[in-house]
């Protein structure tokens, strides 16, 4: 008897829900539906999280820190606190997890033993195995990684007769994800999903920050900075953040500031603002029209969806009308069906390893859906370039097959007597450069050198069902095979 919990950690606010007959919002402590995936390390000891770090975010600005999920894999990465101690990205994600799981335990009043996560859809391996490990580390099985346009889709399925295909337009608070979805008798089919890994309101909010501080170097001769001027900055970002959300409802605002008796006054209008993030929303509909392709279909014939809270932003129904020639469809919550769908996601997942979902202590059925999602990015290797003789990425299973995908190939050795061979695996395009791809890991087999030169490596590369990387290598003389955690191994490497 296990409840159904699924949980949208998010790079700007975290979401959390649970299936009872129907996806229900799970509030925090404080009655919010939205928790800020954000902490204050307090000079005092203190570990603040959400919406308690947010309002102690001027009083503890070198102690603040939001947007650590965008570095998860980036294992150069890390916040110092106050007191000198360092997280990793991974390392701040398993806490807020730890805050989330406990959320849901006063709410439910029971433990929260398995969960449905999301992730964004373009997330590489390393970023999701980091995330599966932030989980595990709380002691909760992850039932799967779940797209987060995917998810959301579900939640927008439910409660529709199936038809016409969806886009899912996410624009997060750090990342962009467009997904084209078909929903038939039952059956939720991924057809074709692409995104941009930095893309949100994050960098809207950035933008806008910018403009803020260019014109306080103008007024004033010098340029304040996040290390020399940590509460400038930090109260700068605040009133920035409500100017971001003021601009969504009206045509202007007023941003003000105060450094060393120096006052900053900047008026900003709608046009204005939208003239500073259009570079940045703008490549948004170029990869729709990537995925629309991808999936053979046009804007006409699908319904576009908006998700994540960026997608608020009136230049982004915008530049989607004047692309489709239609508004897109704003009856879905943008900030909350992906903690739902990822919750239904979590009882048919449970159903199908034999164990009973339940609320209140009583049982209940998910909706019959079957899902299928995609490879988020295209899986290979390097090899040698005959001709050219240098290394390039060779695609074994290609972006957008099917999940879970496994597919082989094999190679040649390089030379007589050849002891070993090294497998290094990517995710980039065809005939990428290293520099282009994605290094994942290394895999290294051993050969006997007298073995006949006419042998070969088979490597068989799989994608499971939440777009996690298994790659296995076989002497086809021998049929000794090796395999490895890649990114156990890509940690010690680095390292």
């Amino acid at each position: 008897m296990t409840i159904s919990v699924g949980m949208d950690h998010g790079t700007g606010t975290c979401q959390v829900a649970v299936f009872d007959g129907k996806p229900q919002d799970v509030p925090n402590q404080n009655g919010d539906r939205a928790t800020p995936s954000s902490f204050v390390f307090t000079h005092a000891g203190e570990r603040l999280f959400g919406q308690e770090a947010e309002n102690s975010a001027l009083l503890e600005p070198d102690g603040y820190v939001t947007g650590y999920k965008r570095h998860l894999g980036d294992l150069g990465w890390c916040f110092t606190a106050p007191d000198g101690t360092q997280f990793s990205a991974k390392e701040l994600t398993a806490i807020a997890v730890g805050h989330l799981v406990a959320t849901v335990e006063r709410f439910a009043g029971e433990k929260v033993t398995h969960g449905h996560f999301t992730v964004p859809a373009n997330f590489n391996d390393a970023q999701r195995r980091e995330m599966i490990d932030a989980i595990t580390e709380n002691g909760v099985t992850c039932l799967g990684l779940l797209n987060e346009p995917t998810a959301a889709a579900i939640a927008y399925s439910l409660d529709r007769n199936p038809g016409r295909p969806a886009l899912m337009y996410d624009l997060g608070a750090g990342t962009f994800d467009a997904t084209a979805i078909a929903h038939q008798a039952g059956d939720l089919h991924v057809l074709a999903s692409d995104g941009i890994p930095q893309c949100g309101g994050c960098d809207l909010l950035a933008a806008l920050e910018d403009r803020c501080v260019r014109e306080f170097e103008d007024q004033f001769g010098f340029r304040p900075t996040r290390t020399d001027h940590p509460l400038f900055m930090q109260d700068l970002r605040i009133t920035c953040e409500r100017a971001k959300r003021s601009l969504s409802v009206r045509k202007e605002t007023t941003i003000t500031g105060s450094l060393d008796g120096r006052v900053l006054a900047v008026r900003i209008t709608r046009d204005e603002y939208e003239a500073l993030i259009a570079p940045i929303v703008a490549p948004t509909i170029q990869v729709c029209e990537s995925v629309l392709d991808a999936a053979s279909l046009s804007w006409g014939e699908v319904d576009v969806v908006l998700v994540g809270g960026a997608s608020r932003t009136p230049l982004v129904a915008r530049l989607l009308n004047d692309a489709s020639g239609k508004p897109p469809r704003a009856d879905v919550d943008p900030d909350h069906a992906v903690a739902r769908g990822a919750a239904i996601e979590a009882a048919r997942a449970l159903v199908e390893q034999g164990a009973t979902p339940t609320a209140h202590g009583v049982a209940i059925l998910p909706p019959a859906i079957s899902l299928n999602d995609v490879a988020p990015h295209p899986l290979g290797c390097l090899s040698v370039d005959g001709l050219l003789g240098c290394k390039r990425c060779s695609v074994i299973v290609p972006k957008n097959a099917p999940l879970p995908a496994k597919e082989s190939d094999i190679f040649s050795l390089l030379e007589p007597g050849q002891r070993s061979a090294l497998v290094e695996v990517v995710q980039g395009q065809q005939d990428a450069s290293p520099e282009q791809c994605h290094l994942i890991g290394e895999l290294a087999l051993d050969l006997d050198p007298h073995g006949p030169i006419e042998r070969r490596v088979k490597v068989t590369y799989a994608y499971d069902k939440s777009g996690v990387v298994n790659v296995v290598a076989e002497d086809t003389h021998t049929g000794k095979t090796a395999t490895i955690d890649l990114a156990v191994d890509r940690r010690k490497e680095t390292v």
